[in-house]
């Protein structure tokens, strides 16, 4: 089917977007033999309610995947209609067009309509065409089908239902409209709509047309009634079609699990209304009104919903009780319940995967059990805590609880990841127990790292040296959680409880085995029994430990002796660090500070926020640059050394004691930190290469009339503009830290391309009459490696060319268009350009230097109309024509290969044509391919049902598809 013109543009929306939108009762889709063969069964599965097929025609025979897809329709109950292409131009035609329906529909009888499809845009250029012709033709078909006792319509997009197919003649015919938009905007009756073409349906290969029904009558669905109608919200598939009336919503045997449920009431006979409440994974009971009254569950966190309870209010509570049952993971159907009781299960991880409900008038009988796989409605599981030691040189233990030893005593092993699971219904607001564990090498990971269930490494060889467990939430008011470690060269070691510290941190001791405990408030602390020290916790002095706050991340654990915070090859930047001295071998107040350089703010100074903390949070600003330093009788005796991952750079070189380390000026967040405190006079990091990087300046001078400029600096314009004065010499020079200069080269009328200067060497000729027409400049050594050079030039009777970089070339050669004024940026590495990049060098002959006859031809390409679309060839013929040429009459192929002969731009000339054979953008362009005009400048035009004026780059690239293009003389006669 054709796509409405005028929705193209628009997204189209797939089985995983919103539910259905107002008035809509079905989802369904239309297929042909595009799409193959169609799994049906999956299909019906995925929640389709319907299908329209395409009978044909296909090269004037049927579509050869009717036959198979009516059969499976057929076979699985699903309703269907078809729809018939039309190539008609008469009555007659209309004729033949109901014969070959009628004759390929065979002893097929779909439900829904068959459809006329209304939309080729041939017969609108028939000198005969009319809409009363269009609309006998139309009603010429749907009679016939009707007369043989088919439900008939007209399918059409929206275009065409408005301005070709809007005779009252046609209202009594159904609609099925194309708009592929997020809303219909056809006025009139219909009951299709097709509001897609990008469908993504299990069982369809490849993309296929969605539609939505809104004629309940098609698909024997009484609306006047009261219904209980819901729909879920299904994983891996989204919103699935409404259900009503005990239908089933969600799916089975498929394990996806249902992770939203919407419940309404339609025509309701009392005042009144229905109500979910659902418990989700990781959340719990999200009560009555949550994320509303007639909602339950969550979209787009991939988050189960486990068990529902479902209510009705006012009068309808009185008359009426509402029954429902779930189909859960590992259950299948369980019993009903009803009026706000529970259905489902909490605490076993098993997902709801489909729904009943049904309305029952009060006295009448219950739902039936049949297909129930156990005969409660409910199940609950009991509070558990449960932990496991993953332990070297052994892997994941088996989960233990109540006091249990999970890890190993006597063996020299250390533990390296500890899991907590809490697993209880009696809480519903999100309590939970965490973990944070100080790990070698690491130190304290932070509640919430790896996640706050779990603390520790696997695969790092990293031992847990001490652990704080706490609990969360209500769970927190009724229960304390006491916790000890057996640590290495010490053994058991007391009881610590709700966040206090186990184990020892600073000592290289690890823990080796861990028991846990939840005890209720006021009952008896464990036993000390075992126990080999009367301390829960031992910690060693001086320790420079930090922490940063990455962006969509947060703030992650502390780290120290040298380890990375923040991330790395994720691109995520850095903004905010926070630095902690731990040490009692200082009383003087010795300290470590920090001064960070902000995106927009730039150096904060040595006190903001703090002397221990750089940066900010929630404002979305990178840091981009960090000094440390220390202070009091620490400095006398230590070195800070520390070092930075910038985006864009990677780990630039150790700083220390105050230096600069990331870039300023550059917009390269850093990512990452490393921080070491060095004894001084012991092994330090190496210090050689580049901690700090900022934008080098870049000034340059232009020689105007034998006289030199004065230099300008960054994007400062050297030279004149709009004076018609060429330049004739150029020099830069940079200035940085970073080794290397800056090299440049002209191209100089009546001598060609010079021998390169550099780092603020004059380069000109000593003739003035020799000025410049192109120029390349480049960076050398470090420069190069860190910075991009870019630069572009002012040309006389063109203006402004593309910005290039980096040694290409600015300007024109042979040609005679001279340089008159230039600009100069210095970018970090990979930086965008300092505005559009196009045609910094003219590729072609320029406008200025075009004899009569051919700006004769320029001016008519900007006269003469568009003769139609698909007629660029007859609208170049009608340029030349006008201007004294025969006119050729043939097509762009032909220009390709009669009149295009070069490819090397110093051939192109103005008033050339430029051709293709062939492209792959539309149907006729594969045919026929695409000629366009050369108007100078880089420029060309051409037709496309409108006259356009394009960049030649952009036509070159676009049109290039499937032949190079190719440029030459129309009729081989020559204008210069």
């Amino acid at each position: 089917m054709l796509i409405d013109s005028d929705n193209g543009d628009i997204d189209a929306q797939s089985l995983t977007d919103d539910p259905l939108p107002n008035g809509a009762i079905a989802r369904g889709i239309d297929v042909s033999n595009y799409q193959g063969i169609v799994d049906w069964d999956m299909v019906k599965a995925a929640g389709i309610d319907f299908a329209i097929l395409r009978v044909g025609p296909v090269y004037g025979k049927p579509d050869d995947s009717f036959e198979r897809n009516a059969a499976e329709c057929e076979r699985l109950s699903i309703p269907y209609g078809v729809y018939y292409y039309s190539y008609a131009r008469s009555v007659a035609d209309a004729n033949k067009e109901a014969d070959r329906t009628l004759a390929w529909l065979g002893g097929h009888h779909p439900s829904l309509p068959v459809y006329y499809d209304l939309e080729d845009n041939y017969i609108l250029q028939d000198p005969n065409f009319s809409k009363d012709k269009l609309a006998q033709i139309a009603q010429t078909f749907c009679n016939r089908m009707e007369a043989v006792g088919f439900k008939s319509g007209i399918y059409a997009n929206l275009n065409w239902l408005n301005n070709y197919l809007d005779s009252p003649s046609l209202s009594g015919y159904d609609h099925w409209v194309a708009q592929y938009n997020w809303r219909c905007d056809y006025a009139g009756s219909y009951s299709f709509w097709q509001y897609s073409s990008s469908g993504n349906v299990p069982g369809v290969n490849g993309r296929c047309d969605m539609n939505y029904c809104f004629n309940g009558s098609l698909l024997n669905v009484d609306d006047s009634k009261m219904h209980i109608q819901y729909e879920a919200h299904v994983s891996n598939i989204g919103w699935m079609s409404n259900k009503r009336d005990g239908s089933t919503a969600g799916t089975t045997g498929q394990s996806k699990s249902v992770e939203d449920l919407k419940v309404s009431i339609l025509n309701p006979v009392e005042d009144g209304s229905v109500q979910i409440n659902a418990n989700v994974s990781g959340i719990g009971w999200q009560g009555w009104d949550t994320p509303s009254a007639s909602e339950g569950g969550t979209t787009g966190q991939g988050r189960a919903v486990e068990a529902v309870r479902l209510r009705l209010t006012g009068s309808l509570a009185k008359d009426y009780d509402v029954y429902y049952r779930v189909h859960a993971s590992n259950i299948g159907w369980m019993a009903w319940a009803k009026d706000g009781g529970e259905a489902g299960t909490t605490g076993f991880g098993r997902s709801v995967e489909a729904v009943q409900v049904r309305l029952v008038k009060k006295g009448d009988a219950a739902p039936s059990s049949d297909g129930a796989n156990v005969d409660y409605a409910f199940k609950k599981k009991p509070m558990s805590l449960t932990y496991r030691a993953h332990v070297s040189n052994v892997g994941w233990q088996g989960a233990v609880s109540d006091g249990a030893t999970a890890g190993t005593t006597g063996r020299g092993l250390a533990l390296e990841d500890l899991k907590l699971s809490l697993d209880s219904s009696d809480y519903s607001d999100g309590s939970s127990v965490q973990i944070d564990a100080h790990v070698s090498g690491i130190g304290w990971q932070g509640w919430d790292t790896p996640s706050a269930s779990e603390g520790g490494t696997t695969g790092q060889g990293r031992a847990v040296e001490a652990v704080r467990l706490r609990l969360t939430g209500s769970l927190a008011k009724d229960y304390d959680v006491y916790y000890r470690v057996h640590a290495s060269n010490i053994g058991w070691m007391a009881w610590a409880k709700d966040g206090g510290e186990a184990g020892t941190t600073g000592f290289g001791r690890s823990v080796e085995a861990v028991q846990v405990r939840l005890v209720k408030k006021g009952d008896a602390a464990p036993s000390s029994d075992g126990a080999n020290v009367d301390y829960a916790f031992k910690k060693k002095p001086m320790s420079l430990t930090y922490r940063a706050h990455v962006s969509n991340v947060g703030w992650q654990g502390a780290v120290s002796d040298g380890a990375t915070a923040g991330t790395t090859g994720r691109g995520l930047a850095l903004e905010d660090l926070k630095l902690s001295l731990d040490s009692s071998d200082y009383s003087d107040g010795s300290s470590v500070q920090i001064d960070a350089h902000v995106s927009g703010i730039g150096w904060q100074g040595w006190d903001t926020p703090s002397a221990s903390e750089g940066g900010t949070t929630g404002q979305g600003r990178a840091v981009e640059a960090v000094r440390l330093r220390l202070t009091g009788s620490l400095a006398k005796d230590y070195d800070v050394y520390y070092r930075v991952h910038a985006s864009n750079i990677g780990w630039m070189a150790w700083a220390k004691d105050g230096g600069e380390a990331g870039t300023t000026g550059m917009s390269c967040s850093l990512e990452a930190v490393q921080i070491k405190l060095i004894k001084k006079g012991a092994s330090h990091p190496d210090t050689s290469g580049y901690s700090h990087l900022e934008i080098p300046t870049v000034t340059y001078s232009s020689q105007v009339k034998g006289a030199w400029q004065n230099s300008v600096p960054a994007g400062e314009v050297s030279g004149t503009t709009g004076q018609g004065i060429p330049i004739t010499g150029f020099s830069a020079k940079t200035t940085s830290s970073v080794a290397g200069g800056i090299n440049y080269q002209l191209h100089l009328s009546n001598v060609g391309w010079t021998s390169g200067k550099s780092n603020g060497v004059q380069l000109s000729s000593t003739a003035e009459s020799n000025s410049v027409e192109a120029i390349k400049i480049s960076l050398s050594g470090d420069l190069a490696t860190y910075f991009d050079v870019w630069y572009r030039v002012h040309v006389d009777n063109v203006g402004w060319l593309g910005w290039t970089k980096n040694g290409s070339v600015a300007g024109s050669t042979g040609y005679g268009a001279h340089v008159q004024a230039i600009q100069v940026r210095l970018t970090r590495k990979g930086a965008n350009a300092p505005g559009s990049t196009v045609s910094p060098c003219l590729l072609g002959q320029p406008t200025a230097f075009a004899n009569p006859m051919q700006k004769k031809i320029v001016d008519l390409a900007r006269q003469v109309p568009s003769p139609g679309p698909g007629l660029c060839s007859e609208w170049i013929a009608d340029i030349y024509e006008r201007a004294g040429f025969r006119n050729v009459h043939t097509d762009a192929c032909d220009y390709y290969w009669d009149y295009c002969k070069y490819t090397d731009y110093s051939h192109l000339k103005v008033g050339m044509v430029i051709a293709v054979p062939s492209h792959t953008h539309t149907r006729m362009g594969s045919i026929y391919g695409h000629v366009c005009l050369y108007i100078g400048n880089n420029q060309v035009m051409d037709n496309v049902g409108r006259i356009r004026t394009l960049d030649m780059a952009y036509w070159l690239d676009y049109y290039s598809t499937s032949y190079k293009p190719k440029w030459g003389w129309y009729d081989n006669v020559p204008l210069a």
